[in-house]
């Protein structure tokens, strides 16, 4: 219950003071006795000195009570030391300024979840180093894929996905003269390559499963590569077809553990569509695996990786070290393709 603070003024303690003062004088004018009598009579009316202050004193609070408007305005009475009940200024601006700050965040979040695939694929355009002899549409219900190929004959074929900035076909020579053997399939991803349609993880993933059901009917031994975000891509598609042989290059555990590590502030387990949890996949993987780690890698942190690789069945993956390499150098060290070889060759 809020108590009432009262404000005594000058005026109200004088009309107080007044009122003393007559009840004073009034007990004086009655009192003609001798001293003895007017002791005991004094002794017997001090009561009534007392209840007839009562209701001066009712009065007096009376008269405060309605002029507390007056002397309280701008003040707060709900504690023993007044204030101001106003909102100060300082204080509308510091919570307009939260407010604002919390409706950006929200509008932030908003667009991230949006266009958030855009911050996540960034396609290619078609590119001159793929032929028209060069290349396999993948007729899918949906849009039209196109697939640098290098043709050969045999039973053996390695099948690659991308990084999400990736001209995929530039890999064409190097591959070649590193696999001679091999029928080469890489992958443009929807949006990249002239393939139609929009990049996302089950769009890919439906993609690569019709590429590897028709190379498998020409090829039974297929091997298949994944870089950077497509690594992602190859263990899901190892976990769910027969492939030979799976090499991971700068692989991660998962899609959120990047963007987690990119965007701390940000609710990303809310709102992360395409999640790649190649962690989740590679406990069903039981065909050799390499994993291919930069020693600098300024985008794949180690830790996921290493998570990566415990997720595998014991003795399945083994994980190397490119030296002096970073996350887009790795493919210029020597030993990015010698050590695919030595898997391959086995």
């Amino acid at each position: 219950m809020a108590r009432v603070c009262m404000v005594w003024s000058p005026a109200v303690l004088g009309e107080v003071a007044g009122g003393v003062a007559v009840a004073n004088a009034r007990s004086k004018v009655k009192t003609a006795e001798t001293p003895a009598a007017s002791v005991s009579k004094r002794r017997r009316e001090q009561p009534s000195v007392w209840l007839m202050l009562v209701p001066l004193l009712r009065e007096a609070v009376a008269r405060c009570v309605r002029r507390l408007p007056v002397y309280c305005a701008g003040l707060h009475c709900d504690s023993e030391h007044p204030r101001p009940v106003k909102v100060s200024r300082m204080s509308r601006k510091l919570m307009s300024l939260v407010a604002l700050l919390i409706a950006l965040y929200l509008l932030l979040c908003g667009a991230l979840f949006v266009f958030q695939r855009s911050l996540i694929y960034f396609p290619q355009p078609d590119s001159a180093v793929a032929t028209t002899d060069s290349r396999l549409k993948l007729t899918m219900p949906d849009a039209d894929v196109w697939v640098a190929t290098r043709a050969h004959v045999g039973p053996k074929a390695l099948i690659y996905f991308g990084g999400n900035a990736e001209d995929v076909s530039h890999n064409l020579p190097s591959f070649s003269e590193a696999f001679p053997d091999y029928a080469l399939f890489l992958l443009n991803y929807r949006g990249f390559g002239g393939s139609g349609g929009s990049p996302s993880e089950e769009a890919i993933a439906e993609d690569a499963l019709a590429l590897f059901d028709q190379v498998y009917a020409s090829h039974p031994q297929i091997a298949v590569i994944g870089r950077s975000l497509g690594s992602g891509v190859a263990v899901r598609l190892a976990s769910q077809r027969p492939a030979k042989q799976l090499i991971l290059v700068t692989p991660y555990n998962s899609l959120e553990d990047i963007a987690v590590r990119q965007y701390p502030w940000m609710p990303v387990k809310w709102l992360l569509k395409d999640r790649f949890e190649s962690g989740r996949y590679a406990a069903h993987i039981r065909v050799p695996t390499l994993l291919l780690a930069a020693s600098d890698d300024e985008v794949i942190p180690r830790d996921s990786t290493q998570r990566l690789l415990q997720s595998f069945p014991k003795g399945v993956a083994t994980l190397r070290v490119v030296p002096d390499a970073g996350h887009n150098s790795i493919s210029e060290r020597a030993q990015y393709l010698q050590w695919m070889e030595d898997v391959l060759d086995r």
